[in-house]
């Protein structure tokens, strides 16, 4: 049976996560009890209403598929939504059923929710070593559209407190950070994935069910907005998450004083590690992780398609 997320599923699914994306849950530390009460969370009355509320308005926020086999969760999957995409994720099966379709089945099913919330585009990310998953999107008709790296940075207890080099992110910053962000962004990509207002600023939605705090900075170079980390910490992992956008004539040792000051803030707020999602194309923003200590350790490939049956 395919179905939505219930409360219950919890401590399965994440056990079935555990076992999909090994070295990943190791990498993002999640925290099974947090995510659990994050779960839990999601069935509240007001919450409800409000994700309710923001379907209607067409914005959903998420759909979360499971599929169940004689009462058993054996596989499911996460879709969210950007304003021309429904996003995939956490494609997860059970090792004893793999190979009887119900990747394909929960792929499917995303794909005609995303059409039916009138996006164009479904996407997904794959490790680029993972060949048979690979093979199954391209039967499915997925297409490269870019590649992904995943940084990372280890934060020591002895991470040294730094002097402010960055100032609050303001709604007067994004013409500028907005222009920077798409200076290098490819037009395959623009095209399924732009970047909008909604990257940038205030906590979101999610973070909030995530029980995340941020720490939404500008870094400005000759007076003008140059750059913007925004860093996140949460109960639910214990890696900390960076956005990072840098313009392309801004050079990384420019950003050594704000990056310190991040990285300051997420160890105090008790990140063990900081973890970055980076396309290649934004050759600023990864020579300004690498000069703040960050090695990328995963290879993704984004792949699309769109949602015409």
């Amino acid at each position: 049976m395919l179905r939505d997320l219930r409360p219950h599923d919890a401590a399965p699914l994440f056990a079935l996560t555990r076992v999909s994306f090994p070295e990943e849950s190791v990498l993002l530390g999640f925290r099974p009890e947090a995510m659990e009460r994050v779960v839990r969370r999601l069935f509240r009355p007001h919450i409800r209403l409000l994700l309710g509320l923001a379907r209607l308005a067409g914005r959903p926020v998420f759909r979360y598929f499971i599929l169940e086999e004689s009462g058993r969760l054996v596989a499911g999957t996460l879709l969210t939504f950007t304003e021309r995409a429904g996003y995939v994720s956490n494609v997860s099966v059970d090792p004893a059923f793999r190979r009887r379709g119900f990747a394909r089945r929960m792929l499917r099913r995303a794909q005609q929710e995303a059409a039916r919330r009138r996006r164009r585009y479904i996407v997904l990310d794959v490790l680029s070593d993972n060949a048979p998953a690979i093979a199954l999107y391209r039967s499915l008709g997925y297409k490269s559209l870019r590649t992904v790296h995943l940084w990372s940075r280890e934060l020591g207890p002895e991470e040294p407190p730094a002097p402010p080099a960055s100032r609050p992110y303001r709604p007067d910053d994004l013409p500028a950070l907005l222009a920077a962000a798409r200076s290098e962004l490819p037009p395959e990509v623009d095209a399924v994935l732009p970047t909008g207002r909604g990257e940038f600023g205030a906590t979101s939605f999610v973070d909030a069910l995530l029980e995340a705090r941020s720490y939404p900075r500008t870094v400005e170079l000759d007076g003008r907005p140059a750059a913007y980390l925004h860093l996140s910490a949460s109960q639910t992992q214990t890696s900390g998450h960076l956005r990072l956008v840098v313009a392309p004539e801004v050079a990384p040792e420019r950003l050594r004083p704000a990056m310190a000051e991040g990285l300051a803030w997420a160890r105090a707020e008790g990140a063990q590690r900081i973890v970055a999602q980076l396309p290649d194309y934004k050759t600023a923003a990864a020579a300004a992780l690498r000069a703040a200590g960050f090695v990328p350790v995963y290879e993704l490939q984004t792949l699309y398609r769109t949602t015409e049956a």
